[in-house]
């Protein structure tokens, strides 16, 4: 069976398929049937880029409380 994952670009956190972002023990790269792509982690998103995470987590807000 081949995996995909999604590897944080600028702390390599992975991301699990639950949704969270935990540490990569190194052992991801070993096997030949997983395969990755990119993205950033909420931690690093709101260090590297502050205004736009802070504009994300205003809509997602929003959108809770319309619910």
């Amino acid at each position: 069976m081949i995996a995909m994952v999604t590897i944080c670009a600028s702390c390599k956190k992975i991301k699990d398929d639950r949704g969270n972002w935990i540490k990569d023990d190194g052992d991801v790269g070993a096997h030949p049937d997983i395969y990755a792509t990119h993205g950033i982690c909420p931690e690093c998103a709101q260090k590297l880029y502050p205004e736009i995470f802070m504009k994300i987590q205003v809509k997602k807000q929003l959108n809770n409380w319309r619910q």
